[in-house]
């Protein structure tokens, strides 16, 4: 009886999966991406990149008499990226706890041996641990630059802020690799209830 309830577990745990998947991989385009460099409110004109070379006097002259302003959007950017955090470290724990664990339990209860789908609950755990890991570090560093003094500083606060972007990016690398993950695990399900349903 075990093994004939196991392609509709399999199945329905696949549907799921494939909603989230969907989900994620439409949502994570706009999450934690870079922010455009706003080159003509700035007087960043130059072809060549913004990070690889020192801020103009007429730049400095920018962050400084937009500090303020500089600073509030800055604080609306943590509200808002901590709120996407909950919401996708929620989801993650969800698929990871509810769907992939529970999953490669049940194959080995039913004596099914599928060693790449064993490897993927670990990776995944793996990039789970980075995610949360890059998130904590990259909160510290956009607190530090919140608090950064732009107006008597503002080549400081420039290379912080080239710093915070960096870790910002990192992110939206982790939630790609986590998406890649999930994709891959919802092939190996399919697979699975196909070989299954053969038999």
């Amino acid at each position: 009886m075990k093994q004939n309830k196991l392609p509709k577990v399999l199945f329905l745990a696949g549907l799921t999966l494939l909603a989230i998947v969907v989900n994620f991989t439409t949502v994570s385009r706009f999450v934690f991406a870079d922010e455009p460099e706003s080159e003509t409110s700035s007087g960043i004109d130059s072809e060549e990149p913004v990070e690889n070379r020192p801020l103009s006097e007429t730049q400095k002259s920018f962050l400084s008499q937009n500090c303020d302003s500089l600073k509030a959007g800055l604080k609306r950017l943590a509200v808002s990226d901590s709120k996407t955090r909950t919401y996708f470290g929620g989801i993650y724990e969800t698929v990871f706890s509810k769907y992939i664990t529970p999953l490669n339990l049940r194959l080995v209860k039913n004596n099914f041996s599928l060693p790449e789908l064993t490897a993927l609950q670990s990776s995944f755990a793996d990039s789970r641990a980075k995610f949360s890991s890059d998130f904590i570090s990259y909160s510290k560093s956009l607190e530090e630059l919140t608090a950064f003094d732009c107006k008597a500083d503002p080549s400081g606060f420039y290379d912080k802020l080239k710093t915070t972007r960096e870790k910002r990016s990192s992110l939206k690398s982790d939630l790609e690799s986590l998406n890649s993950l999930l994709e891959t695990h919802l092939s190996l399900v399919k697979e699975l209830k196909g070989s299954l349903n053969e038999q």
